[in-house]
């Protein structure tokens, strides 16, 4: 309503885009859902039995399965935006985690996989699979337009798809890094057989957890924690 005109029509302001027309779906809800679904692991069924007994909102599970669609179609460039960004980085670690998921039809759990591609300043990108095969890795590895492929150093637990991968793109010019979790592993395997190399190892292999703690409480950007790292690595390597 207008001050200096009240018997002026109404004016209403235009309402905020709609996510999907015809439906009661907004942006906090379509987080919340997928949020619960993905995070929390809570599947549209008990959802909707959460919403009805909690809230006495009768929200079905179809609608929730339709919406999921609609949600995962306006973030796919989101996704493929982030996935440019990593593919652009000269460094990514990549690991996969096994996560059991229903196979429609078979009424039992299978095993499926999330690789996690995580960048210091970009985050963590997760991509789903049914199989950890080398050829899961092209779907944010490689570019369908063979321009961003990524190149540079990919740290990795040495799963024989990312040594198959590189095989496969030897022009890439991708370096294998071993986590040093995987790495210390296998000389406290090897220490009564050598046990003053393996000991020398572990010792600092532990200093690199130390500096890493002592980065991690001070905040530090990661071109810090890449310098200061690096640095004692040297310092390290010459008092050998």
């Amino acid at each position: 309503m207008r001050k200096d005109d009240p018997d002026a029509i109404p004016v209403t302001p235009p309402l905020e885009p709609c996510l999907l027309p015809g439906s009661v779906l907004t942006p906090s809800l379509g987080a919340l859902l997928l949020t619960e679904k993905f995070c929390c692991h809570q599947p549209f069924y008990r959802q909707e039995w959460r919403f009805r007994a909690t809230h006495a909102i009768e929200l079905k599970r179809n609608n929730m399965c339709n919406w999921h669609d609609h949600l995962a179609d306006r973030l796919l460039p989101l996704c493929q935006l982030i996935a440019t960004q990593l593919r652009q980085s000269s460094y990514l670690k990549a690991d996969e985690a096994p996560i059991s998921c229903l196979e429609p039809g078979k009424g039992k759990a299978a095993t499926g996989y999330f690789r996690v591609y995580h960048h210091p300043e970009h985050g963590p990108l997760f991509d789903w699979h049914k199989s950890r095969a080398n050829t899961c890795l092209d779907n944010i590895l490689i570019d369908d337009h063979g321009n961003t492929s990524f190149s540079g150093y990919l740290q990795s637990d040495g799963l024989r798809a990312y040594r198959t991968f590189r095989e496969r793109y030897p022009d890439l010019d991708i370096i294998a890094v071993s986590s040093p979790a995987h790495i210390r592993r296998k000389f406290w395997e090897a220490r009564s057989d050598h046990p003053r190399i393996t000991a020398w190892i572990l010792l600092q292999i532990g200093k690199i957890y130390d500096i890493e703690r002592e980065l991690k409480e001070q905040h530090a950007a990661p071109l810090e924690r890449q310098k200061t790292t690096a640095g004692g690595l040297r310092r390290n390597v010459d008092h050998f």
